[in-house]
């Protein structure tokens, strides 16, 4: 395929949702390596003829690396039903929702197969007739990439090079992660549904996109990745941030977060912060440090490129007991950003530690 199409939230394997467990995935280098030089052959290919074939061949060996792998992970989770629960996170489920997830697991990857089977039958109908009119059409959409073809996308089998594991025993993943997520909810009911239940230690209530995106972000980073987004600010003080900030914060080294709320960003409405972190377990007594638009400060005039209130950030973030007239830089106790919501508004934090102590006497 010359290009990864997908839901990037949920691994898809002909159009079928599934979990794929990242230990799997990497268990199978022989597979990903044949693909990765069919892949080459076709990159160099000059000839239609040949690169119809090797086409045909890499999506084969795909069909056949994603059956090895889901018959695989059945017959891990016929022996240990607790594999999966390191992909969910979700502390607070019973034994009995536990059992009712893997079975639910089971039967999509059952039905992963019956789909890889039909998939590969039709592959090879196709593949005995490279000379008909709709050859490239139907080519396509068994590879998932035309816009109205079932998914066939999951990160740790198209991304083999970055989660085959390494040397040292140690499991892949990106090294960085930059992004911008959707700042909106979920609209389409049954994907709301598929991402709730994939990632439901951070999808509460109306949750919004950034919540799966930032969950997804960690599991694909390597040991000490680092990762900086910027995302709408909402999730401080709406209900639906509560799990993000509680249950997934609490678990990585979030070092940074910058108050973006009074900045103009051309075409965007909506205020923002920016977000930093590394993916390893955070040290109790290490602050987090924290910039703030002072009230008055905000400038949503300005371009970026010639606001001073940008200048200000982008000189004076990493200086804790920074102040003037704009922002200031502050750095928390890591007890307090444990704890939602969060305030930003410095103005207003000795009247919030006030109320707290007295609700606490």
């Amino acid at each position: 395929m010359n290009f990864h199409r997908g839901d990037s939230l949920h691994d898809h394997i002909s159009g079928i949702p599934v979990v794929i467990l990242p230990e799997k995935a990497s268990l199978y280098a022989d597979g990903f390596q044949k693909i990765a030089k069919l892949g080459d052959e076709l990159h160099h290919a000059k000839r239609a003829e040949k690169k119809r074939r090797l086409r045909v061949e890499i999506l084969r060996a795909r069909l056949d690396l994603s059956e090895r792998i889901i018959n695989a992970q059945l017959k891990t989770l016929d022996t240990n039903e607790s594999a999966l629960n390191k992909l969910f996170h979700d502390e607070t489920e019973s034994l009995a929702d536990k059992r009712k997830r893997i079975t639910h697991e089971k039967a999509r990857l059952s039905e992963a197969l019956e789909k890889i089977g039909k998939d590969r039958s039709e592959l090879d109908k196709l593949a005995n007739r490279q000379y008909e009119n709709q050859f490239y059409v139907k080519l396509r959409k068994l590879e998932g990439a035309d816009f109205d073809s079932p998914f066939n996308f999951v990160w740790y089998i198209d991304f083999p090079q970055i989660f085959a594991s390494k040397a040292n025993g140690a499991r892949g993943g990106f090294d960085i992660m930059v992004g911008n997520p959707p700042f909106v909810t979920a609209r389409n009911p049954e994907k709301r549904d598929l991402w709730r239940d994939r990632w439901p230690q951070v999808c509460a209530g109306k949750y919004h996109l950034l919540c799966p995106f930032l969950a997804l972000s960690f599991d694909l980073m390597r040991s000490n990745g680092e990762l900086g987004f910027i995302i709408s600010n909402a999730f401080t003080k709406r209900e639906f941030g509560k799990p993000l900030i509680e249950n997934l914060f609490t678990k990585v080294d979030l070092q940074k977060v910058v108050d973006c709320s009074g900045l103009l960003f051309p075409g965007h409405g909506t205020p923002t912060c920016l977000t930093f972190a590394a993916k390893r377990a955070p040290s109790p007594s290490r602050a987090i440090r924290v910039v703030v638009i002072l009230p008055g400060g905000g400038d949503l005039r300005t371009p970026p490129e010639e606001s001073p209130l940008w200048q200000a950030i982008e000189e004076q973030h990493d200086r804790p007991g920074y102040a003037d007239g704009r922002i200031s830089v502050d750095e928390r106790p890591r007890p307090e950003m444990a704890r939602w919501p969060w305030n930003l508004d410095v103005s207003a934090e000795p009247t919030k530690l006030l109320i707290e102590s007295n609700l606490h006497r």
